[in-house]
């Protein structure tokens, strides 16, 4: 199984009703770092334009 760094697209119907979304996964320095070591997601929902429509931020349990 490859590791996601970065940023990854999931495809299908978002809670805010948009078609995919992206999620951008950080470190504590708010870098870009692979999923299983990110302190912050970043999700962005994307209508079928395109647009983004939802963002929300989050954090892990990860400890840094």
């Amino acid at each position: 199984m490859s590791k996601v760094f970065g940023s990854e697209k999931v495809e299908g119907k978002t809670p805010s009703g948009g078609e995919y979304f992206i999620a951008h996964f950080l470190d504590e320095r708010g870098n870009p770092t692979y999923r299983d070591e990110a302190t912050q997601i970043i999700i962005q929902e994307y209508d079928e334009n395109d647009r983004m429509i939802l963002e929300t931020i989050g954090f892990t349990n990860k400890d840094s």
